[in-house]
């Protein structure tokens, strides 16, 4: 946080085992995704933030980095509303090759899907072989092998990634 009056900081740490980011009401990439994630945020009105320097409420910037990305990344398909919360199904493209998140590379090698409400609906995975390097679609006691262009969908729900090293990329 800054204070937008005396430009007073204040830094907080905080570890995350996954990330979990909005998704848009339209067609997006998780590239936007995570960009999005990380504007910065206006705190003004009822939201100000109270500095110990000037000693009073005042308008502030929160601005987030990542010290250390996790391997998750959760895309949060449910919002609230008016009176109750509603599924997002917005297509979110994300691709099955190292995607270059900071000065580090990481491979999708999972991804949890989701079809249905939040009161209901139905989970089915796809994951990477990693001896074959096969997708495998895994829906309830069947396992079939998909195509690499089936994999991303407006179900998907839960990406999970690999750190990968500049050596495994040329492979």
């Amino acid at each position: 946080l800054q204070c937008n009056k005396c430009k007073r900081q204040s830094v907080t740490f905080e570890e995350l085992a996954q990330l979990s980011v909005e998704v848009p009401n339209r067609n997006s990439t998780i590239e936007d995704c995570i960009r999005n994630h990380f504007q910065d945020v206006e705190l003004d009105g009822a939201c100000k933030w109270r500095c110990p320097d000037c000693e009073s409420l005042q308008t502030a910037t929160r601005r987030s980095f990542l010290w250390k990305l996790p391997q998750v990344i959760h895309l949060k398909r449910f919002t609230f509303m008016g009176d109750n919360w509603q599924k997002n199904d917005a297509y979110v493209t994300f691709n099955t090759f190292p995607l270059k998140l900071q000065t580090e590379y990481f491979s999708l090698y999972a991804v949890v899907n989701h079809r249905g409400s939040l009161n209901s609906g139905h989970y089915t995975a796809v994951v990477r072989n990693r001896i074959t390097k096969q997708w495998l679609l895994f829906d309830d006691d069947v396992v079939t092998s998909i195509d690499v262009d089936s994999i991303c969908s407006k179900y998907a729900f839960i990406l999970y990634f690999q750190k990968d090293s500049i050596s495994k990329m040329m492979l």
